[in-house]
């Protein structure tokens, strides 16, 4: 049996959510891996608090490994913003893995990484979730720890890793741009949904019942939307179209409300055609999507966008710059302004013209679901392209 170790140093790992760094370890286990993940002691709880993990090995839910590793104490507190740990290469050597998949490249213990694969035959692959938005490089501190350091310690491991995988175009343009990585060694390897919560055979049962739970008719054209509800997600925008829509529809919003929204958001969900039904777990949020008729995000991106493609739904999503891998052929639509004039226009043209919305589905169902899914990005993930 061969040996995966997922590495994720420069990334928070938490168990039981549905991120890449949970769910692809969970898919090498089930395609008969063996598997074990590394980690350190930053995590966060179910409301996004810092929580400090107990150092030492334990199963998650799926019953792989986790190591928390110790900071180095060496650094101090500088150990914990470098991502600088005691005991990977010991554990490496004990592991003796075929495969090491690294969650990011930013992290100085990448060094324990490169002279483990300098010594023992081993395939090394790395994604990149960083780009320009979320990891900025114009200013200050920025320019020196962004636009310096890490490519500095991003670029160590070039010569020994297979694949560097960014998971949107933009983040394969970052890591081309910023971390110099040759074209040949970047590629796209998109995030998506998991399929053990996407049945599709049961959408009827599951639709019948997220009707019957939020007093819908079975009938209506079922919109939703959702995620870290903020002004950013542009969900107010939104809400305020589909109040204006005089058809037989609804918008279901799933999600946690942040401040910037929440006194507005309170008003308009109150319109009778707005359902907001608050925080949902990975399972629901699958179920909403698979009931769902359109989901539409007009705001910045979240994992999200892959999850609802994958679960083979028509979408709509703000037009953004090097984010056109969610259309796989004519499964959504894209907005060219996030203002409820426009917003309100695009969903009328679905809503009214069928045969296009019909092209959608159609597309959706037979392209997005396969590519999307994360069975199929775990092969895609430690297979070197041709």
């Amino acid at each position: 049996m061969k040996k995966i170790v997922h590495i994720c140093i420069s990334c928070f790992y938490v168990d039981n959510m549905g991120y890449q760094e949970n769910i692809l370890p969970k898919k090498h286990k089930q395609q008969g891996y063996e598997v074990k993940i590394i980690t350190t002691q930053r995590a966060f709880n179910e409301t996004g608090k810092p929580v400090k993990r107990a150092i030492g090995e334990y199963l998650n839910e799926n019953g792989i490994p986790v190591i928390v590793l110790p900071y180095k104490k060496i650094l101090g507190k500088l150990s914990k913003l470098l991502h600088f740990v005691s005991g990977l290469y010991h554990e490496l050597q004990v592991f003796k893995p075929d495969i090491i998949f690294c969650h990011g490249l930013s992290f100085l213990s990448i060094y324990d990484v490169k002279r483990y694969c300098k010594h023992n035959n081993v395939k090394l692959y790395c994604d990149c979730h960083s780009d320009y938005f979320n990891t900025p490089t114009d200013k200050g501190k920025y320019r020196l720890l962004n636009g310096i350091f890490w490519p500095n310690v991003a670029k160590s491991v070039i010569n020994e890793c297979k694949i560097a995988w960014g998971v949107t175009p933009a983040r394969c343009e970052y890591l081309k741009s910023v971390y110099h990585y040759p074209d040949s060694k970047v590629k796209l390897l998109v995030m998506g949904g998991d399929d053990d919560f996407i049945h599709l055979n049961k959408r009827d049962d599951i639709r019948a019942k997220i009707c019957k739970d939020y007093n819908l008719s079975s009938s209506t054209f079922l919109i939703t939307t959702g995620g870290k509800l903020n002004k950013e997600k542009r969900v107010l925008e939104l809400i305020k179209a589909c109040s204006t829509i005089k058809k037989d529809m609804a918008l279901l919003v799933f999600g946690s409300l942040a401040a910037d929204i929440k006194e507005e958001f309170e008003k308009l969900v109150n319109h009778k055609n707005i359902v907001y039904v608050g925080w949902a777990n990975q399972e629901k949020i699958y179920n909403i999507f698979v009931a769902s008729d359109l989901v539409v995000f007009p705001g910045t991106h979240s994992v999200l966008w892959e999850q609802a493609v994958a679960c083979g739904v028509p979408c709509v999503f703000m037009d953004r710059d090097m984010m056109k891998h969610v259309d796989v052929g004519g499964n959504c639509v894209f907005l060219p302004k996030d203002d409820v004039e426009t917003i309100h226009h695009t969903l009328i043209n679905i809503l009214d013209d069928k045969d296009s919305y019909q092209k959608m589905k159609e597309v959706a169902i037979n392209k997005g679901v396969e590519y999307f899914s994360y069975a199929s990005i775990a092969k895609r993930s430690i297979e070197e392209p041709c």
